[in-house]
């Protein structure tokens, strides 16, 4: 854990999750290093999400990105509680998928 700490930068970018815009600050360098996605979105090359360190993500879940943050920066993922509906709908789309 110490050596992901050792290497944080000082900039931060804020993530606003889900429909209800929970926002997470997080350093920038630590989510670009261990996420393709945010790398090509927040590096500085005209995106405006890279230019404003900023980052809406209104489809996804808070607690599920909260389980991203945490897994980021100690290594740990705790488990995760969803409903039957959630499970569900998961499972419908993975058998559409196949």
């Amino acid at each position: 854990m110490a050596g992901r700490l050792d290497e944080l930068e000082d900039e931060l970018v804020h993530i606003f999750v889900g429909p209800e815009r929970k926002k997470f600050s997080v350093h920038k360098n630590l989510i670009c290093r261990y996420e393709d996605f945010f790398k090509a979105a927040l590096q500085d090359n005209g995106f405006k999400e890279g230019a404003e360190n900023k980052m809406d993500l209104p489809e996804d879940k808070p607690y599920i990105f909260q389980e991203f943050v945490n897994w980021m920066y100690a290594a740990q993922v705790e488990s995760l509680q969803i409903s039957t509906e959630e499970a569900e709908h998961t499972r419908d789309l993975a058998i559409i998928e196949l």
